[in-house]
């Protein structure tokens, strides 16, 4: 592990350790992020970003393919148009839900604006690590990262 990486890292669990210890803004925590961006267009990370831009947040999704994406993005829209249905919304809602997810197959420039960051790629430690490895190099200080597993 590179120097600069090491420093990151344990910037990023001061400010884990700061936030459980309660020195926190008295902020609504929903103000500190705005914009969410998920690794993996999968099954997991399609979905979460569906509830990410369901709730508000503007959503950057990234995969390896635009193929992948596509298929990301289909998901989403047939799990909020059969959720429309169901719940009576306009005509327009499906439409405002995935006009806050923008695609890309770019990886680091899916977190620059990012408040907020969770893997949903595939179950590989190595993998997992070397992804946020690089997205350290250009993610915000503050940026929370997360990791999701299906397992």
């Amino acid at each position: 592990m590179s120097s600069s990486t090491a420093e990151s890292a344990l910037r990023r669990q001061h400010q884990i350790l700061d936030h459980l210890r309660g020195n926190r803004p008295e902020t609504d925590p929903k103000a500190a992020i705005s914009h969410v961006a998920i690794y993996g267009a999968g099954i997991m990370g399609s979905g979460i970003a569906q509830v990410a831009a369901q709730s508000g947040y503007q959503v950057a999704l990234w995969d390896v393919t635009q193929a992948d994406l596509d298929r990301g993005i289909q998901a989403i829209r047939k799990s909020l148009t059969r959720f429309a249905r169901k719940t009576n919304q306009p005509a327009d809602w499906v439409q405002s839900i995935v006009s806050r997810i923008s695609l890309t197959t770019d990886q680091l420039a899916a977190c620059f604006s990012a408040d907020l960051v969770i893997e949903a790629v595939v179950e590989n430690l190595s993998i997992k690590q070397s992804l946020f490895s690089r997205l350290d190099t250009v993610a915000k200080a503050s940026c929370v990262f997360a990791t999701n597993t299906s397992s």
